[in-house]
């Protein structure tokens, strides 16, 4: 029998486990960081499993910056997973914990006062990942997947644009595999400063990925057989400030364009909003 309370399609089990969480950060130099972190999870059905993680920091001049951060993680099976049994649906009691490896580098620089960038990139390597397809929850074999990012940040009188992209080379693309964005802040007093007028907008573009599905009985979202064709949105939005008093309008996917993150399950609705928010305090 499973050392486990409680009743798993009722939702109201309660597995034994217990973790503990410990963080050391050394400062070698003034321009040379180090930070060690690790976690030790333990469940009455598993070994216990270590999870650390292992980042530098170095700032060559005030203008750069680089982080570099390894880690390890370690997921183990939920009780749905392994017990579930209903509407010919199974769980498996002998599943294993899926076990992730990352790196991660992140540079900064400062081009000027105005201008900022940041580029990132990193690869995550998945083993023994707990997948699904029906009836049954399965340990699979070995997934990876890599990206590459740039954002820069640019400020000229009281406008403040961001734009940026993201590309991932992956063994299977859940995520779009290129994604781009641009938005833009304008801030303006009025008034002789009683009113304070603040436009946000931001449009967004996903290139195509792998059909997401979502299994309602188990709760669960899982990649289909098919892709999903890429889209686009545009969003805003409008405050006015007054005492305190703010009047905002926005929207969402302004343009109206369909599209589906999760199959089955369709955006083609504007999403608008308008109220009033009372600051209180600051």
């Amino acid at each position: 029998m499973p050392k486990i309370s409680g009743t798993a399609f009722e939702k109201d089990y309660y597995p034994g486990s217990f973790s503990t969480y410990a963080t050391v950060t050394l400062a070698l130099t003034q321009k040379i960081g180090l930070r060690a972190a690790g976690q030790l999870v333990m469940d009455r059905e598993f070994k216990p499993q270590f999870q650390p993680s292992f980042s530098v920091s170095v700032r060559p001049d005030n203008r750069q910056s680089i982080m570099l951060e390894l880690s390890r993680g370690v997921r183990l099976p939920t009780t749905t997973e392994r017990f579930f049994n209903f509407d010919t649906l199974y769980g498996r009691s002998e599943l294993g914990p899926e076990e992730h490896r990352s790196v991660r580098l992140k540079y900064a620089v400062n081009l000027n006062q105005q201008w900022k960038m940041f580029l990132t990139g990193g690869a995550c390597w998945i083993r023994n990942e707990i997948g699904w397809s029906e009836p049954y929850f399965y340990n699979a074999g070995s997934r990876n997947f890599y990206y590459v990012g740039l954002q820069s940040d640019f400020s000229i009188w009281q406008i403040d644009i961001q734009g940026g992209g993201q590309y991932t080379q992956a063994d299977l693309n859940l995520t779009p595999r290129c994604s781009f964005w641009v938005g833009g802040h304008f801030s303006q007093m009025l008034l002789k400063g009683a009113l304070l007028l603040d436009a946000y907008g931001t449009a967004m573009f996903f290139d195509r990925h792998r059909t997401i599905n979502f299994e309602q009985r188990l709760e669960r979202f899982y990649p289909g057989e098919d892709d999903e064709p890429g889209f686009y949105t545009l969003n805003w939005r409008v405050v006015a400030t007054v005492k305190g008093v703010e009047i905002f309008a926005e929207a969402e996917n302004s343009l109206s364009n369909e599209y589906e993150v999760i199959n089955g399950y369709r955006e083609f609705f504007i999403r608008f909003r308008f109220g009033v928010n009372w600051v209180l305090w600051d």
